[in-house]
């Protein structure tokens, strides 16, 4: 049952920051196919929690999936009319700035052969025509295209808990409950 997560030690350009969770396996995986040498310091940090397991840990610390929701509003033989709507949270707190709105913008159109319809910004939404397009995979078309800039966590450990178990060596254990103690809700 014991499961240890790898915590990023350091800011990533661009990427996750420093107290970030990287990913979760089962402890005795890890006995088995130890964590390879990129993923101790100076990059990442090993918390072992004794007390949870694998799916528990995936589910609280969940990366956003639904950044992006897809509402078909219209449909006939000339194609489909959807509404897409960002997560106003995910844009304010995790910085999904303008540049980003843009470029998934510019790939719908330009992918899809799309028509703006409507765009309002401080509801954070999008209309669109599209030719015949199956709105499931559009949905993992732009998830799979623009995973790395939509996979942010909304939860973390603060730059001290990270520097405490970095001049611990690295790997560090607490219990469950420590962890919700200690773990920042980014949207609390």
């Amino acid at each position: 049952m014991p499961v240890e997560i790898l915590i990023h030690a350091t800011d990533k350009a661009g990427g996750a920051k420093k107290g970030f969770p990287q990913t979760v396996r089962d402890a005795a995986d890890v006995a088995s196919a130890p964590w390879g040498t990129g993923e101790g310091l100076p990059d990442f940090i090993q918390l072992v929690v004794p007390d949870a397991s694998v799916s528990q840990v995936e589910n609280f610390l969940s990366n956003w999936t639904n950044e992006i929701t897809y509402d078909l509003l219209a449909s006939n033989a000339a194609g489909r009319r959807y509404k897409l709507s960002m997560n106003i949270n995910i844009i304010t707190e995790f910085g999904l700035d303008k540049a980003m709105r843009t470029e998934i913008h510019n790939y719908i159109l330009n992918t899809y052969n799309a028509q703006l319809v409507e765009y309002v910004p401080a509801e954070a939404y999008v209309t669109y025509d599209i030719p015949n397009t199956d709105w499931l995979a559009l949905q993992d078309d732009i998830i799979d295209k623009f995973e790395e800039q939509l996979d942010t966590n909304r939860y973390y450990f603060t730059d001290a808990d990270v520097d405490l178990a970095i001049a611990a060596g690295g790997r560090f254990t607490l219990t469950t409950a420590q962890v919700l103690n200690r773990i920042v809700d980014r949207l609390a």
